[in-house]
């Protein structure tokens, strides 16, 4: 693996974590907030959140990792409409466990479409990313 495969992919995780926490932060500590404080018996308190956050931190990292080597290994030089397309469809693939967790986790099915729906919104978040960071990385091959 050359050097400028992980320079590639360092310098697209930064932009990429900042926007999977930036939104997640947005979606769930603002917009929902309400939702899961009249639902707190289904979630951990506040302070073991707190404590237990670095797993948050770990696997938006190994996800959005994994989201830079997928779409460089695939990336065609087809504009932002890659971007979005990619997005889509790990959005997609990301939202089906979610969907069927309802059928065996007590989970009100609004969180389950706000999750999926969230889910979407991010990773064609991420799938733009990626494309304007690798349009602007033309010498460096994926």
């Amino acid at each position: 693996m050359s050097l400028c495969t992980w320079t590639r992919w360092l310098t697209t995780l930064i932009p990429t974590l900042i926007f999977l926490l930036g939104t997640d932060w947005l979606f769930h500590a603002v917009i929902l907030q309400d939702w899961y404080a009249n639902t707190e018996q289904l979630w951990r308190d506040k302070a073991t959140l707190a404590s237990n956050m670095w797993w948050m931190f770990g696997g938006q990292a190994l996800f959005a990792l994994t989201l830079i080597i997928i779409f460089g290994k695939n990336y065609e030089h087809r504009g932002w409409m890659e971007g979005i397309r990619f997005g889509w469809w790990m959005g997609v693939l990301l939202a089906a466990p979610i969907i069927m967790s309802h059928s065996y986790a007590a989970i009100p099915a609004k969180f389950v479409w706000a999750w999926s729906g969230i889910g979407i919104f991010q990773t064609m978040g991420v799938g733009l990313i990626l494309c304007f960071a690798y349009k602007n990385m033309n010498d460096c091959p994926a």
